[in-house]
């Protein structure tokens, strides 16, 4: 009901009417009670007004004194679910936001209807998103714009200060969150909401820090952004590039941590050159199973590179600070497709590693003998050699191949190519036998490892390289190759441990044509190579402990030796050919190559040794050979008296030299020098001279001329003239190489010249195992007078292996020189019991008139009665 104002009556019968009537909801009359208006208004102050049961105030009643309730005193409740501005009649407004989150929005207090001391308590009755408590256009709550409500049951309660600063007041909460406004202060800049950190504990922080910067006090107060070391997180994939490692490297960054999950890739090579100690990390995954299956991760580096190595670390300059050397790369796995090597370690760099890493080059560039080479011998390639094949698409343009021959497999380099041909091809380290164009025999490919080893570049050698827990597989191809870039600069010093190894379709597993001091401990190889898992055309490979198994079923080696020079000896470790095909070898020595078993070797099959100048020594007491049976008819065979636990090998089928060296020491021999109480045994007819015997020298040797060798002691010579009768044919000295040696030049004397000899006609050449070794420059000038000469050996020196050497002699002329000969001349004593093939003097190649060349290798020998003499230093 309409209320007259000022109210008429008497105090206490205005507010029972009041109370009792009850204003309707909204209603926004005003009872004003003043003594202007009522004289008996002071006595409300005090005086008890009797109220019903109960009583609904809906109206705002401004009581400047004490209201006192004997009973409940209830507010106003309201219910929302969506955005709401509450009424001057609201009190409790529960706020259900689990259909979205709203703002209810407080009223502007100062309009009419409101008064200061207006209060209303806002909770979030939901269990999901956030109710807003927002204050109208200028005004505050608590100072923040807004009050955030975000778990159920949060709550806030506010009250209106009046028209002053027209703010409300935040006078009980719970779990609730504001947005401040103002600025900021202590170790806080700029304003509310939004403030920024510029000190930590009184410490300035300077702002933009670089990708891996942390923050380095410089001071009680001042601090910088700094690299302090590590690897730099990469992530997403992407190209690696020299210009990352050397950004990198100036930031402080010690190497790069690749993210697994991603493929990286090397488009262009990856050159690493003059950079020290850098490390590429990742955690990759890859392995090889048997029967050379692989598996990888995610994660990997693809080497997309055509025509160049993936990945190439050498030093052009090996010293000082431009050296290449502590590079690393640890828990990668590194694939390609690449004619070149996936991973090159080049020269001059040292101490850098593989470490968990799994490489793989998946390369098919491969092709095959055509006919026009079918039966050449590989030994004819000595640098002007051309090898036809069916193509030679994918292949370098120049560099180094492996190609199937009647001896297992031969490295050739070559300079160039056509369509179907490599050109200047030659031959590296010892490798033999006859290429041939008969389907399933005729394999060529490019040596596609998985890592080369080399030099790369000339005169720096590669040393201190390290590969640890790492696989190496190739497609086509070996796995790993060593010494192909520069035979004259190779790496050195090599430690392979815990290696796995797979050459799906290739020749071999692993080849080396130089260097030395290759360890490898716990080796293991996982496929099937048609020629052998190990080849050595040059250098030295030591094994100990692993299985280097074969495991194809109808050929294929564990090992193969056919260099000058080379030596790979096995210590502890098994080697097997599980279906003695051809050729029934699990090991084959050729040439002037050396297998040497030490330890508790375990080797089956078969081993062959292939020429009177290669040496396979079972020596070793604790090896075990029972299985093992030996082939061949020339070269050395060392075993041991007795072998424990073990036993010794079949030798039915061999037919060459046996000795036992260190079988026992015969302590009655007397013509030992120097006199020892460690006498060392010259042997008798049950035991074999010990190794380090000396026996008394009671006539003049080679060395007390200065030379190497020699036919025979010169001061027994006759002064007679014999000269070289037949032009155009030689004639040969048969010398024994007591030791390998450096051949540098071939020494002869003539007791009378020749006459009208022809320029670039007249040579002198030295042969070993029927192979030409080296050769002197034109000797027409010095055949044309007598005297003494030491004729220098073309690029010499050349290696020599210990055994027997032929020198031979040829002229065209007029009249041939006559050399220094023996008494025995015409008796036909030089040869005595000698078979004309192995006679000490005698002739051979004929029709010799093509000016400064020599045959490659050594003619069918005839015997000659006259003893020349000549010799070696």
């Amino acid at each position: 009901m309409p209320l007259a104002n000022p109210v008429p009556g008497p105090p206490a019968s205005v507010l029972a009417a009041i109370l009792a009537g009850g204003p309707t909801p909204g209603q926004t009359n005003r009872a004003t009670f003043s003594t202007s208006n009522d004289p008996l208004l002071p006595a409300l102050v005090t005086e008890v007004v009797p109220m019903a049961t109960w009583a609904e105030l809906d109206a705002n009643v401004e009581i400047t004194g004490i209201l006192v309730s004997n009973g409940w005193a209830t507010e106003q409740v309201t219910t929302v679910t969506a955005a709401y501005a509450p009424l001057p009649t609201d009190a409790v407004i529960l706020a259900n936001a689990n259909a979205g989150g709203f703002t209810v929005t407080l009223p502007d207090a100062t309009q009419t209807g409101f008064s200061p001391g207006q209060r209303y308590t806002i909770i979030n009755t939901g269990t999901a998103n956030t109710v807003t408590v927002a204050a109208s256009a200028g005004q505050l709550i608590g100072g923040a714009s807004t009050v955030s409500l975000s778990t159920t049951n949060a709550f806030t309660s506010v009250v209106f200060d009046g028209t002053t600063s027209a703010n409300w007041w935040v006078w009980a909460s719970s779990s609730t969150s504001s947005s401040p406004a103002g600025s900021a202060g202590g170790d806080l800049s700029s304003t509310y909401p939004n403030p920024t950190v510029a000190k930590v504990h009184g410490t300035t922080v300077p702002a933009s820090p670089a990708v891996g910067q942390a923050l380095v006090a410089t001071g009680t107060t001042a601090s910088v952004w700094a690299q302090v070391g590590g690897l730099q997180f990469l992530t997403a994939g992407g190209a690696i590039t020299a210009a990352m490692i050397s950004t990198a490297q100036t930031a402080g960054y010690q190497g790069f941590f690749l993210d697994p999950n991603y493929t990286w890739t090397i488009s262009t090579s990856l050159l690493v050159n003059g950079v020290q100690d850098f490390i590429i990390e990742s955690r990759m995954i890859g392995s090889i199973g048997w029967s050379a299956n692989t598996s990888t991760g995610t994660g990997s580096i693809n080497v997309t590179s055509t025509g160049v190595d993936g990945i190439e670390i050498y030093a052009s300059n090996p010293v000082g600070s431009a050296g290449t050397q502590g590079i690393v790369f640890r828990h990668c796995v590194i694939t390609g497709a690449s004619a070149n090597a996936v991973v090159h370690f080049g020269g001059g760099q040292r101490r850098c590693r593989l470490e968990h890493c799994f490489v793989q080059n998946t390369s098919t560039v491969h092709t095959t003998v055509a006919s026009g080479s079918n039966g050449v011998a590989v030994t004819t390639f000595a640098g002007s050699g051309t090898l036809n094949v069916a193509s030679t698409t994918g292949f370098p343009a120049s560099g180094t191949l492996f190609a199937q021959t009647s001896n297992v497999g031969a490295a050739i380099s070559y300079t160039g190519t056509t369509g179907t041909t490599f050109t200047g091809c030659t031959v590296l380290g010892g490798g033999t036998g006859n290429l041939s164009s008969t389907s399933g025999a005729n394999l060529v490919h490019p040596p596609a490892a998985a890592v080369i080893d080399d030099a790369g570049i000339s005169n720096n050698n590669s040393e201190d390289q390290t590969f640890v827990s790492c696989d190496f597989a190739a497609n086509y191809g070996v796995a790993i190759g060593i010494g192909f870039g520069d035979t004259g600069a190779h790496a050195n010093d090599t430690l392979w441990n815990d290696i796995a190894t797979a050459s799906a379709n290739g020749i071999f597993s692993v080849a080396i044509t130089a260097g030395g001091g290759h360890n490898w401990l716990n080796y293991y190889d996982r496929s099937s190579p048609v020629g052998s898992v190990t080849a050595n055309f040059g250098g030295t490979l030591i094994f100990r402990g692993g299985e280097d198994l074969n495991n194809t079923s109808t050929a294929g080696l564990s090992h193969f030796v056919s260099g000058t020079s080379t030596t790979t000896a096995i210590t502890e470790i098994t080697g097997r050919n599980v279906s003695l095909g051809t050729p029934t070898s699990v090991l084959t020595v050729q040439q002037y190559g050396v297998i040497i078993g030490r330890g508790r070797c375990r080797w089956s099959g078969q081993a062959n040794i292939g020429s009177s100048t290669a040496t396979l020594d079972l020596s070793d007491p604790g090896g075990s050979f029972v299985n093992l049976s030996i082939s061949g008819s020339s070269g050395t065979l060392l075993l041991a008296g007795a072998y424990s636990p073990g036993a010794g090998p079949t030798v039915t089928g061999w037919t060459g030299t046996t000795t036992y060296p260190g079988t026992a020491l015969d302590t009655t021999a007397t013509d030992i020098q120097p006199p020892s109480t460690q006498a060392q045994s010259a042997g008798t007819s049950v035991f074999a001279a010990n190794a380090k015997h000396v026996h008394p020298v009671y006539t003049f040797q080679a060395s007390d001329y200065g030379l190497i060798t020699m036919a025979f002691d010169p001061a027994t010579a006759t002064t007679t003239n014999t000269a070289l009768t037949t032009a155009g044919t030689m004639y040969v000295v048969k010398l024994h190489v007591p030791v390998p040696q450096n051949i540098t030049s071939i020494d002869y004397h003539l007791v009378g010249g020749g006459s009208t000899l022809t320029s670039l006609q007249c040579f002198a050449v030295l042969y070993q195992a029927g192979l030409k070794l080296g050769i002197t420059a034109d000797q027409s000038t010095n055949f044309a007078t007598a005297g003494y000469y030491s004729a220098a050996i073309s690029g010499g020196p050349v290696a020599a292996a210990a055994g027997d050497a032929y020198v031979g002699f040829w002229f065209n002329g007029t009249t041939g020189p006559s050399l220094l000969r023996g008494l025995s001349g015409g008796t036909g004593a030089a040869n005595l019991g000698l078979a004309a093939a192995s006679s000490r003097f005698g002739t051979a190649n004929t029709g010799l008139t093509t000016s400064g060349t020599a045959p490659g290798t050594l003619g069918t020998i005839s015997a000659l009665t006259t003893a020349y003499w000549a010799a070696l230093s």
